[in-house]
């Protein structure tokens, strides 16, 4: 999405090589890390093969990878709310009908999917032992919890999830939906309320949406959460780098980007190398990505001189990421209840490694085809949003038969 004119970083429409492949690489290492906590579940001093040692070893970011997505959702979400906001062109309606298309094409049938999953795995699989055998991510009160539950769907569908409800059917990946969601709120908001042009009742509906977000952040009803709302709270910090590096990049020539990325880039390596703190490497993270933001426009140029057909499958596997994101726990949760033998972890000979990259291949094609069937037509759910939306606005503005407003 980025060019260079002159020595300005310009943002224009078009395809970023550079996004593409943040996305593509931070959903893989997403799935990765999943198969390996519910499927290889040892430790890297467990596995003498080396072979197995890096399997493994790309398998630990899964974490690291949220955070990216984080960021770039900042980038392409909130930089363009900053920019018009500033333009005095932001309208809170077209925006809320693109966010919610973009996200419900995708969540809802994510949910009737992970619906019909758990329906499959605890009648004709064995889920309760994929519950049992996975205690760290399951905790044992979570059977009881009725995850599965219409009030547990509909919570979900209000992005509510570890806040007043747990991840609907067992898929644990939706946490960071409602992250999402929030942020999508929280950052025009945050911004309204801030800009002192804007009008009293404006900032006042901003701050009681601000204070309404907080008091659901700091006032879960879900056990075990008590370091959630600080993930709330990094994770925004990640998604506003995102949305200012962009910003940053503008007053900056390509030149100085690069020097000033490539001082940030050993620092913040440092910073993880040197860190044992969660916070910090997160943080660290964020700082990593936005520098690669801030330079994309040179990072597209350098890698315009490689295969297209390589930029097509980045592309292609960037396109399908949210749906992988959110379809490959159940997927995962489904074939261990199916095959019961494998909930111990599966071993480390050429017929187990067959196995591990058949699973991620299998779901990395189903996420495929679940991106045809749904997450491509977030464009035509938006229209019809807005359609319905806009209908809604001309019925209340129609005159009554009394000659006043309806």
């Amino acid at each position: 999405m980025g060019v260079s004119e002159g020595q300005k970083i310009v943002v224009v429409q078009d395809r970023a090589f550079t996004l593409d492949l943040l996305r593509a690489v931070s959903a893989q290492l997403v799935l990765l890390g999943h198969v390996r906590a519910l499927v290889l579940k040892p430790q890297l001093d467990d596995v003498p093969n080396l072979f197995w040692q890096w399997v493994l070893r790309f398998s630990f970011f899964n974490h690291h990878a949220v955070v990216v997505f984080f960021v770039v959702s900042g980038f392409l979400v909130g930089g363009a709310v900053i920019r018009s906001i500033q333009a005095s062109k932001f309208n809170f309606s077209d925006y809320a009908a693109k966010r919610v298309a973009r996200l419900y094409s995708v969540l809802v049938p994510g949910l009737i999917l992970s619906a019909i999953v758990a329906a499959v795995s605890f009648n004709f699989g064995d889920g309760a032992a994929v519950i049992e055998k996975n205690s760290p991510w399951y905790p044992a009160w979570w059977s009881a919890s009725e995850s599965s539950s219409l009030g547990a769907f509909a919570c979900n569908m209000a992005f509510m999830q570890t806040l007043h409800c747990l991840q609907f059917a067992n898929n644990l990946s939706l946490w960071s939906l409602s992250n999402e969601f929030i942020y999508y709120v929280a950052f025009p908001c945050l911004l309204i309320f801030m800009r002192a042009s804007h009008r009293i009742s404006a900032r006042l509906f901003s701050a009681g949406i601000l204070l309404f977000i907080i008091a659901q952040m700091f006032f879960s009803r879900i056990p075990d959460s008590g370091s959630r709302n600080w993930i709330y709270v990094i994770g925004f910090l990640a998604w506003a780098c995102g949305a200012y590096a962009e910003k940053w990049g503008h007053f900056l020539s390509a030149h100085s980007v690069k020097a000033i990325a490539s001082v940030l880039l050993l620092i913040a390596a440092a910073f993880i190398y040197r860190s044992s703190v969660q916070f910090r490497i997160e943080f660290s993270v964020s700082i990593i990505v936005t520098v690669i933001l801030m330079s994309v426009s040179g990072i597209d140029d350098i890698a315009k001189g490689g295969g297209r057909q390589a930029r097509k499958i980045i592309a292609m596997a960037a396109d399908y990421s949210f749906s992988l994101y959110v379809i490959h726990v159940p997927l995962i949760f489904l074939w261990l209840s199916l095959d019961p033998a494998r909930l111990a972890g599966i071993g480390r000979s050429f017929s187990d490694a067959l196995t591990y990259f058949s699973l991620i291949v299998i779901i990395n094609a189903s996420a495929f085809i679940f991106y045809l069937l749904f997450e491509r037509h977030h464009r035509l759910v938006y229209r019809l949003i807005s359609s319905f939306m806009s209908a809604n606005a001309r019925n209340r503005a129609k005159p009554n038969s009394e000659g006043g407003r309806s």
